[in-house]
């Protein structure tokens, strides 16, 4: 049983998709076992909830097993940082 979890940080901006949505739009779009665990936004730490909608440069932090978490890399490898 591998308890890993793996970490990725995103900037929202370099990805328009995810600007002006909330994280219940959102989820549907990233791997099965991630979840968005706190925006930053301003210098503020943010713990999001469903209806929490990121806006230009928020610094988004995601959890999930590791898998998931390079298939979020791969998909946006150049505003991903693992």
């Amino acid at each position: 049983n591998d308890a890993s979890v793996a970490l990725a940080e995103h900037v929202a901006g370099s990805t328009e998709a995810f600007i002006d949505k909330t994280i219940r739009e959102i989820h549907p779009n990233l791997p099965a076992s991630s979840l968005i665990a706190i925006i930053r936004r301003e210098g503020e730490a943010i713990i999001p909830h469903g209806q929490t909608t990121l806006v230009e440069h928020d610094r988004i932090t995601i959890i999930g097993n590791p898998e998931d978490i390079r298939e979020l890399y791969l998909r946006h490898r150049r505003n991903v940082k693992a």
